[in-house]
């Protein structure tokens, strides 16, 4: 059975709305919790965010992303104020040295336009 990331085409399956908003919050952690990783998983989270942010509900959910902090010891998780969040943008703007490729500065304007052209997301 072959699955397509956001879009049905001939031959394959949508993939489940919660399946993506799950993706675009997993990738988002991944970048969160290693902000120094290597230049090739860097690439990789985020081809994988620009492809889910290709349709309104992965937009949606990269901007609206707040990372969690640590648990409390009841066991709920607790958030980043939210006053200080803007969304997976900022994070990946926030990347260290390492981590940068050839085309990262592209990658990420053409991530921000891609948002910044999903009207109905920034409402």
């Amino acid at each position: 059975c072959l699955v397509n990331l956001v879009k049905l085409q001939e031959g394959r399956t949508a993939l489940d709305i919660d399946l993506q908003q799950n993706w675009v919050t997993g990738v988002l952690n991944v970048v969160y919790a290693f902000p120094g990783m290597d230049s090739g998983l860097a690439l990789a989270c985020i081809q994988v965010l620009t492809r889910l942010c290709s349709v309104q509900l992965g937009a949606r959910t990269f901007l609206e992303y707040q990372p969690r902090l640590f648990l409390d010891s009841s066991g709920a998780s607790l958030k980043a104020p939210t006053e200080c969040n803007a969304g997976g943008l900022l994070l990946l703007l926030r990347l260290a040295r390492p981590v940068f490729f050839p085309g990262l500065l592209q990658m990420l304007a053409d991530l921000a336009l891609l948002l910044l052209e999903e009207g109905p997301t920034l409402q």
